[in-house]
């Protein structure tokens, strides 16, 4: 994970920004734990993009519910509302793309734009 110092200054980049989007990726990693890498993609007042790596987070499991849980998570600590969310990126597993019940299905309840 990034030192938090680190994390707070892009989140407040993040902040100034009209828009946001969020891709997130989970690997098992060598132990068998599996691990949701999060980067946020947003457009700076110069009209810019930015993608800035947030980090590798913990999750007891990959089911589409625990790692909309974790997105939300990192979104409530780093105070970037989901209001400004505009987009999200996933893999084609269906846990994560699922139109129904996947990742990107629970994260348009709660932001439908």
């Amino acid at each position: 994970m990034l030192p938090l110092s680190v994390q707070q200054d892009i989140a407040h980049d993040i902040q100034q920004s009209p828009y946001f989007a969020v891709v997130a990726d989970g690997t098992t990693d060598i132990s068998g734990l599996e691990q949701l890498s999060i980067t946020v993609q947003y457009l700076q007042h110069d009209l810019t993009v930015n993608d800035d790596f947030l980090g590798m987070y913990k999750c007891p499991n990959s089911t589409a519910h625990t790692i909309t849980k974790a997105i939300l998570d990192v979104l409530l600590r780093l105070q970037l509302p989901t209001d400004k969310m505009r987009g999200h990126g996933f893999d084609g597993a269906a846990n994560m793309s699922g139109k129904l019940n996947g990742v990107q299905a629970r994260l348009c309840k709660v932001q439908p734009k």
